[in-house]
């Protein structure tokens, strides 16, 4: 299995600077498979970690649960070495209903059981979470989408996501052939992935070198969707359960 440096070459210095942070709790590092192999050779120059490193071998088509209730589901990108495609999304609690809990007579301490999930006995009544909890609300996403050709599979995955990101290795229309032949997308394809999913915001990413100032390009795919940023060191932005996606800062 071959790995594309430009991807993971940056591991060891990660994992050296967690290490350098006091951090000793098991780290988990998901990936298709061959990930093993490549993250112990890249791991020659960092043998020493004040921590257990763990990796998972993660095939297409398939979901894992990673901490804190965040949820990721990959299909297979097109590419010229087996990647994947991700989705992430951490689902929201459903809102408690106060007023509900007091029409019931259930005592305010007892709310957090309910919350949680559990059923509470008053008495002789049982109270289920459902009496007292609101229907389900939308959580948040987002999806990664590098080192790959356009798909539908891929769009289907991103469907409605808050975020996605997704590589633009070629900007102008004329390198359609070459992001073809090279498993990559132009700044057009990108977008238009991007509408497909009907995704809230895109930031592109992964420029060729060729693209001096991916910015001057920005036009090509707002033209097809128009909530997209040009990725660049230092850009940030938050995910937030009530108002989706913020930009932060634009670098």
């Amino acid at each position: 299995s071959h790995h594309h440096a430009d991807h993971v070459g940056g591991l060891p210095g990660l994992l050296h600077s967690l290490a350098n942070s006091g951090h000793t709790d098991r780290l988990d590092i998901y990936g298709p498979p061959g990930t093993g192999d490549m993250v112990s050779a890249l791991r020659y120059i960092a043998r020493d970690l004040p921590y257990e490193v763990r990796v998972i071998d993660v095939e297409g088509g398939t979901s894992v649960l990673l901490a804190n209730g965040l949820a990721a589901s990959t299909v297979w990108a097109e590419h010229r070495v087996p990647c994947l495609a991700w989705r992430f999304d951490l689902p929201r609690a459903p809102a408690f209903d106060a007023r509900a809990a007091v029409d019931f007579g259930i005592p305010r301490d007892r709310w957090s059981e309910l919350q949680r999930g559990d059923s509470v006995v008053i008495g002789d009544v049982t109270y289920v979470p459902e009496q007292v909890l609101k229907t389900q609300r939308a959580g948040l996403s987002f999806g990664l989408a590098t080192d790959t050709r356009p798909t539908t599979a891929i769009a289907e995955l991103m469907q409605d996501v808050d975020l996605l990101i997704s590589e633009a290795t070629y900007a102008e229309d004329s390198r359609q052939e070459l992001a073809a032949a090279n498993g990559h997308m132009t700044f057009r394809e990108a977008a238009r992935m991007a509408k497909e999913s009907n995704a809230k915001h895109l930031w592109l990413t992964h420029f060729s070198a060729r693209i001096t100032d991916p910015q001057e390009h920005r036009d090509l795919a707002a033209s097809i969707f128009p909530n997209v940023s040009i990725g660049q060191a230092g850009l940030t932005g938050t995910l937030r359960f009530e108002t989706g996606y913020e930009p932060v800062s634009e670098g």
